[in-house]
């Protein structure tokens, strides 16, 4: 790959939303079964490196970690050496990550405020920030339900 067209690559994840990102055109994020086709084989680390690459905030190996379970070093070592796929379970928390923080960019209108946000301790959550809610599907639920009352300006 040439110089301008790696540019172009990188300038085209900053531009695509992480889901668009993860998923690299492999299938269409409004296809819900070709999504959970994709989750159910598992996500190569390659795809989550992508991720990675383009999203500031997985550059800290404490939010990664948190994110996938493992850290940036064995996700390369897993990609160089064309290791086995990430599990189902970890496949869907890097997917719903994606989701999360595509709606979060979408409706806070950047990907660095959408970034913050994810950081940021909720008043209504016991002061637990977003990443914390994504531990489980209840949580992913209510950051759901949070980002479309943000959306449509409804608070309470």
């Amino acid at each position: 790959m040439d110089q301008s067209s790696a540019a172009s690559s990188r300038s085209s994840n900053v531009a695509a939303n992480p889901m668009q990102v993860l998923l690299n055109e492999r299938v269409d994020p409004d296809d819900p079964l070709a999504v959970y086709r994709l989750i159910e084989v598992g996500l190569a680390p390659e795809d989550v490196l992508r991720l990675v690459d383009a999203v500031e905030l997985l550059k800290d190996k404490a939010v990664l970690a948190k994110v996938i379970g493992m850290t940036e070093r064995t996700l390369r070592h897993r990609a160089k050496a064309q290791r086995m796929a990430l599990t189902s379970g970890q496949s869907s928390k890097v997917m719903r990550f994606a989701e999360i923080l595509s709606k979060a960019e979408e409706v806070l209108g950047s990907r660095e405020a959408a970034e913050r946000w994810l950081v940021k301790p909720l008043f209504g959550f016991e002061g637990r920030t977003p990443l914390d809610l994504l531990s489980n599907s209840f949580g992913e639920r209510m950051l759901e339900d949070l980002l479309t009352r943000i959306e449509f300006g409804v608070y309470q």
